[in-house]
């Protein structure tokens, strides 16, 4: 679904077999933007860290809110985190690492019952 700001937001499950969803979407919302073939391997790689990450937390739902707009793909993910089983440190330092390299300047915030994820990717990453 799309928002009045023309966001496509997809609300999700935390469940593994809807990585490939996420992944989906969030490519396509790159290939708007003209991204690379490259570029839209890094995003879905990006797309698909943050959901993983969230499955390992145990979180139940997600909400991925995509604004493609001049040359910039604007994410922003939030889930809850009711059940962590891993200390969040951990299961997110592959999402830091990640983020690091493909979106810097990425916000990952963490605290008891939630996860948020903020970025602005561009299409060149020069």
């Amino acid at each position: 679904m799309a928002d009045a700001d023309g966001a496509v937001v997809l609300r999700s499950g935390c469940q593994p077999r809807y990585a490939r969803v996420v992944r989906t979407v969030v490519a396509s919302c790159a290939s708007l933007e003209a991204f690379s073939v490259e570029r839209v391997g890094d995003v879905r790689l990006l797309a698909d860290e943050i959901f993983n990450a969230l499955v390992a937390l145990g979180a139940t739902s997600v909400v991925f809110r995509l604004h493609p707009a001049d040359g910039v793909l604007g994410m922003e993910v939030a889930a809850d985190r009711r059940v962590a089983t891993t200390p969040p440190d951990d299961v997110l330092r592959v999402v830091r690492m990640v983020s690091d390299v493909i979106a810097p300047g990425a916000e990952l915030a963490v605290d008891d019952d939630r996860v948020r994820f903020v970025a602005a990717i561009t299409g060149d990453p020069d």
